[in-house]
């Protein structure tokens, strides 16, 4: 066997580690300097998921978005909450703006 699915491949096997440690797409394709796409393909070949474990399709619930409005409101930079809820800041910025309500269906 060649290429992402042979069996000694050091990067998938390092990316699978992660993954199934709960590290998110985005943070696994920083810390292993790759592409996300790169990464969410060797996920996706694994059979394993790209959705954080026991949060459905939704990445935020309610009591996240709380949350986030809370840290807001006391002043906390949108770049930090981001990095805390694994998220690109403009989310943060939209749900402290109340402009993305759908994870409160």
């Amino acid at each position: 066997m060649s290429g992402p699915q042979c069996a000694s491949n050091p990067r998938r096997d390092e990316v699978l580690e992660l993954r199934l440690g709960g590290v998110g797409p985005r943070e696994i394709a920083r810390l292993l300097d790759i592409s996300p796409g790169a990464v969410a393909g060797l996920i996706h070949r694994a059979g394993l998921s790209l959705e954080p474990k026991g949060r459905g399709h939704a990445k935020l619930d309610s009591n996240a978005l709380a949350e986030i409005r809370r840290r807001r409101l006391e002043g906390e930079r949108i770049a930090s909450i981001a990095a805390d809820f694994d998220v690109i800041p403009s989310t943060i910025s939209e749900i402290a703006r109340r402009r993305n309500y759908w994870a409160e269906r």
